[in-house]
């Protein structure tokens, strides 16, 4: 089985604890849009994290997959921006995973 990883450093502005970086690994297959993030979601990245997951729904994948399996942490920005990209993909009638 093959797979395309895209890596893409998302990095907010600098917090009191340094550097909040975020990546990003993107799995496109069958219709279905695999996002593995890893690092730290925090009001300095959720933003970036908005913006990127919704450009991946463009390619038209009819699902798409949050895997936070490798997430260190995760404020209320990164849970807010989680349910911002559930709804907006609610309404583009794309299922959303967590």
């Amino acid at each position: 089985m093959m797979k395309l990883l895209i890596y893409v450093a998302l990095s907010g502005k600098r917090g009191p604890g340094g550097s909040t970086k975020m990546e990003v690994a993107v799995r496109n297959k069958n219709g279905v849009c695999v996002l593995d993030l890893s690092g730290k979601i925090d009001m300095y990245n959720a933003s970036d994290l908005k913006e990127y997951a919704l450009r991946q729904t463009a390619n038209e994948s009819q699902l798409v997959i949050f895997n936070l399996d490798r997430v260190e942490t995760i404020d209320s920005s990164g849970i807010g921006a989680l349910v911002y990209v559930c709804n907006m993909m609610q309404k583009l009638g794309t299922s959303l995973v967590i």
